[in-house]
């Protein structure tokens, strides 16, 4: 049971790495304009890690849902014109 846990606790961790990085590469191309590809690959796995996370359990789908709205609003929300 304890191996099961240490799993469960290593996808958590991969999961919510991989959320952060994107929301970090959405910042970095919201700044520079560098990293456009990057981004776009990186959301479409997170996009893909989500719907797998979510046919496990909601629960489970929740924090790359979250983290994949704020990295698509990073990355594609307006710039305002001063």
């Amino acid at each position: 049971m304890e191996s099961l846990a240490v799993l469960v606790a290593v996808l958590f961790i991969v999961e919510i790495a991989l959320g952060i990085v994107a929301i970090i590469f959405s910042a970095l191309y919201r700044r520079n304009h560098h990293f456009k590809k990057t981004t776009v690959v990186l959301m479409a796995l997170l996009a893909i890690q989500t719907v797998w996370a979510f046919s496990l359990s909601p629960a489970f789908g929740f924090p790359p849902l979250l983290c994949l709205a704020i990295a698509s609003l990073i990355r594609f929300l307006p710039i305002r014109l001063r």
